[in-house]
């Protein structure tokens, strides 16, 4: 997309006779940059737990970035079952491993898990990328079940009830269903420009988000051992702006981090060659 937008600026820079030969080497610097930017977030969305990056904007503001891990293990219960749900847009997933579990249907009791982020520092923040593994851990002897996993949206019914009912992720046509060993990676990717939107963080720890219940991390798994056999973890990389009172601790940004350049960074010049280029 950017090389198509900046490929036509520059074509018409080259017939443009106001133009000098310095503001050309400065759009090609600017396609440049958000080529370069657009990679950063493609790697990030492809590997979250070691990839950082912004979302590529036309004109970026100063941000930073927070990137937050979160794990925990559980235990499938007698028939080896357990199903998870987590909403990227909220603070509080949600695993069952009740004894009643079945997969057919039948609730039992929710255990909440608090994927927290700081509000003391941050004012405003968006996703930027994440993901989900599942690993078995337990006792080689003993392996037996499978993983299942999906990313689904839940709009309509907007409840985790939904998915303790198996065949109902089974269903998902990009659902993975996997060894226990080979284990689960389940990749963020935003569906609608709402999930790139700013937010305060009293909409993430309320669990308010106009995208909340469209974009869902869903996995099952069945035929376990009922042991302490099953871990997971969970990355998230937030672009986010920090409180006034913390700017001068925290340096803010418009570039990606690898890609600190005072002249890319002047947004206003490059904002008045662009108009310029189009007047």
């Amino acid at each position: 997309m950017y090389n198509d937008i900046f490929g036509n600026d520059i074509f018409m820079a080259r017939n443009d006779k106001n133009l000098s030969e310095r503001d050309i080497q400065l759009l090609q610097r600017q396609q440049q940059y958000f080529q370069g930017s657009l990679n950063s977030y493609k790697l990030s969305l492809m590997a979250p737990h070691k990839h950082f990056s912004k979302i590529p904007t036309l004109l970026p503001t100063e941000t930073t970035l927070a990137n937050l891990k979160y794990n925990f293990n559980l235990t499938p219960n007698a028939t080896g079952k357990f199903v998870i749900v987590i909403d990227p847009f909220q603070r509080d997933m949600v695993y069952n491993v009740s004894a009643t579990l079945d997969g057919l249907g039948t609730v039992g009791s929710y255990t909440t898990f608090a994927q927290t982020i700081d509000t003391n520092i941050i004012d405003q923040w968006r996703l930027v990328s994440m993901s989900v593994q599942v690993q078995y851990i337990g006792r080689l002897d003993s392996l037996s079940g499978f993983f299942c996993g999906a990313i689904t949206s839940n709009v309509s019914n907007a409840t985790n009830d939904t998915f303790v009912t198996f065949q109902n992720i089974e269903d998902i046509q990009n659902k993975l269903v996997v060894n226990p060993m080979d284990g689960l990676n389940l990749l963020y990717v935003p569906s609608d420009t709402t999930m790139t939107d700013f937010t305060s963080t009293t909409i993430y720890t309320g669990a308010t988000h106009s995208s909340k219940w469209k974009n869902l991390f869903v996995i099952y798994g069945d035929g376990l051992p009922n042991t302490s056999c099953v871990r997971v973890d969970i990355f998230k990389n937030f672009e986010y702006i920090s409180k006034p009172s913390y700017r001068e601790y925290i340096p803010h940004y418009k570039s990606q981090p690898d890609q600190i350049d005072s002249s890319i960074n002047q947004i206003g010049s490059i904002q008045k060659l662009t108009n310029k280029l189009h007047d």
